[in-house]
């Protein structure tokens, strides 16, 4: 059984958290918002450079509102066409791609055994929420997930090791924690955040997508005409955009991110009722040894939303991203910086944190 359970307005507001989420959403916003400037201005670019004549009129055509007399709906309407294409398009094709592997993920799985589905359905009537639907994948990995856009689509999904690893109150700690995920929304969220690492990573695909993975020879054959020398200079122009936004977005998102697991630990807490059981439970996950096999979740944090990788490029569906172009030593330390859950020490020392804060308010009530 859980622990009395207690309001969200029971415990301190952890301002800091809270802080670092809008300072972490505004760099996003500011991020996607230039991130879209620069392909409209691009692709505004390059048309004026295949339209204007003489060659002398196009620096100025540049910066005009109607350059060279070329008509508005091609100096100005094309270029947003073509962002807002980029922008709805590859998000809407990345999330096919992303629901069809989850169907391949989820055709493993079977039902849960009586108890856990008890368990959620108990949990979820504390934060007054349906119960979202539980499903059990049979790997060697203790973890936790969830998918589903909507609260009402929502499914977690534990995995057989889980299950046998911790015991009863532990594994409503980590119940309680994908409960917080539906319940705030993230997995919706975190798509929508994600939006610039998904054009980024699938405009670096298409402009890269030749058996060299080189921006500029994005299409093929190297014959040295015209033709694909204009066709190599707008995938080294695009890619360029490209790789250069997908690094950016992955400093700017991974700690939104990271924020977000923070705030789910601290919702687990508030429906249990327990965080010090939380952190033991992270504890004991966190000890076993990860597993030689099941490379669908090795990478994986514990508790964690669908993608099941612990970086942003598990939100890429498998598209390419400029990270094999980087210095070795730039690369390794992005791929620290762009890890989508915190340390797991980290999150135990705060979730003792909410412990004494919990036990110091038992107290003081008390007298």
């Amino acid at each position: 059984m859980c622990a009395p359970i207690m309001k969200k307005s029971d415990w301190p507001r952890d301002e800091r958290l809270i802080g670092n989420m809008i300072f972490a959403i505004t760099n996003i916003a500011i991020l996607t918002g230039t991130f879209a400037v620069v392909i409209a201005f691009s692709s505004r670019s390059l048309i004026i450079l295949i339209f204007v004549r003489p060659l002398d009129k196009i620096p100025h055509s540049l910066i005009s509102v109607v350059p060279g007399g070329i008509p508005l709906w091609l100096s100005m309407g094309v270029p947003i066409f073509i962002t807002l294409t980029i922008f709805i398009g590859l998000p809407l094709l990345n999330r096919w791609l992303r629901g069809l592997l989850i169907q391949r993920f989820e055709s493993g799985t079977h039902d849960p055994p009586a108890d856990i589905h008890q368990r959620v359905t108990m949990l979820s009537k504390s934060v007054n929420m349906p119960p979202p639907s539980v499903a059990v994948v049979d790997s060697e990995v203790a973890t936790a997930f969830t998918t589903g856009l909507r609260p009402n689509k929502a499914q977690i999904t534990v995995t057989s090791a889980l299950i046998d690893t911790l015991s009863k109150p532990e594994l409503n700690g980590v119940l309680a924690h994908e409960l917080s995920h539906i319940k705030n929304r993230d997995v919706t969220i975190m798509t929508a955040v994600m939006i610039p690492i998904v054009v980024a990573a699938g405009l670096w695909t298409v402009m890269t997508n030749d058996t060299s993975h080189q921006p500029g020879q994005a299409y093929g054959h190297r014959n040295q005409n015209s033709s694909h020398t204009f066709e190599g200079l707008i995938s080294g122009m695009f890619g360029l955009i490209a790789g250069m936004f997908w690094v950016l977005a992955c400093l700017c998102t991974a700690p939104f991110a990271r924020y977000r697991e923070f705030a789910a630990d601290r919702g687990a807490a508030v429906i249990t009722g327990e965080p010090a059981t939380i952190a033991v439970a992270l504890e004991t996950i966190d000890s076993r040894s990860p597993p030689t096999v099941d490379i669908r979740l090795v990478d994986m944090s514990p508790m964690a939303i669908l993608p099941i990788t612990d970086t942003t490029d598990g939100w890429t569906a498998g598209w390419d991203t400029p990270s094999d172009w980087l210095p070795e030593t730039f690369r390794d330390q992005l791929s620290i910086y762009s890890r989508t859950h915190p340390e797991t020490k980290e999150r135990i020392r705060r979730l003792r944190e909410l412990e004494k804060t919990l036990h110091e308010t038992d107290t003081s009530g008390s007298n």
